[in-house]
């Protein structure tokens, strides 16, 4: 006749699993250049809006000081045409130069004010790259 043993059984079972962040951040510079910081270190946990990267800002200077110099120089060229369409309405006003004379210097004025408009337009825009320059975390949460 066989006697029973007696033991303590735990009941256990094994499945397999998988998982998943609740949310999901991928980050992305809108600008492109050379990473010149990481503000983290890897698997800690991060406040929303903390700096994470950044990136190297020189480029963007030199960008909005061209933009500019490329304004003054479309001033002095508006400051060129106003003079020579106020000399071509005089000549023409005197009758010493054709009125084709003074439609080519108005023109020459209109352009040359389109022209500051843009660099006026591209100065503002220029400094936005700059401001993108440093990359911070959207949300909280773990690294």
């Amino acid at each position: 006749m066989a006697k029973p043993v007696q033991v303590e059984v735990v009941d256990h079972a094994t499945y397999t699993g998988r998982f998943e962040a609740l949310t999901e951040v991928t980050l992305q510079a809108n600008v492109s250049g050379y990473l010149t910081e990481i503000l983290f270190v890897d698997s800690p946990t991060v406040e929303a809006g903390a700096p994470l990267f950044v990136i190297d800002t020189r480029p963007f200077d030199a960008a909005v000081a061209a933009t500019r110099a490329e304004l003054d120089r479309a001033q002095a060229a508006l400051r060129l045409a106003e003079l020579d369409l106020a000399r071509a309405e005089d000549l023409v006003l005197n009758e010493v130069v054709s009125q084709q004379t003074a439609d080519d210097a108005l023109t020459t004025y209109e352009s040359t004010k389109a022209g500051v408009a843009a660099a006026e337009a591209a100065l503002r825009s220029a400094p936005l790259d700059r401001g993108c320059a440093e990359i911070s975390a959207l949300i909280g949460g773990r690294m």
